[in-house]
């Protein structure tokens, strides 16, 4: 299985991150930070896609529960689109609906308390949702 890098994708900061070679673990890699000049970002993007050799990428889409997708997830499509024009390796949309929730259960597995849940529920969220697709047949 090969690495893959995953983007959590806000208004301000991308954060980043990337799963081992197997696909099972992934850890947080780095931060962009959003600038007007896009072409800034498809480099910094393509550039974490060599230095790591991802073998393509994992978009988190913003879904809400009932299942439509609203601004920040429209925002997070578009992004993504103009992305792909830019990038040689394949994107992927996945449902970060319940990614949360997720990560969080997976820290009481791991004895986290709660301070350290508090303080890791986003980067936990982050691998655990973007990853968790590598397990799907």
């Amino acid at each position: 299985m090969a690495r893959w890098l995953a983007l959590d994708v806000g208004e301000a900061r991308i954060g980043i991150a990337i799963s081992d070679a197997t696909g099972f673990l992934a850890s947080p890699y780095t931060t962009l930070h959003v600038t007007r000049d896009e072409s800034q970002m498809w480099q910094a993007i393509q550039r974490l896609i060599e230095e790591t050799e991802a073998e393509g990428l994992v978009v988190g889409l913003p879904i809400s529960m009932d299942g439509a997708i609203h601004s920040q997830g429209k925002r997070v499509q578009a992004f993504a689109e103009r992305l792909r024009e830019h990038i040689a390796v394949p994107l992927i949309f996945w449902d970060e609906r319940l990614s949360t929730v997720e990560a969080e259960r997976l820290l009481v597995e791991r004895g986290e308390d709660e301070l350290g849940k508090r303080y890791k529920t986003t980067g936990g969220r982050n691998r655990s949702a973007r990853f968790s697709y590598l397990g799907k047949d």
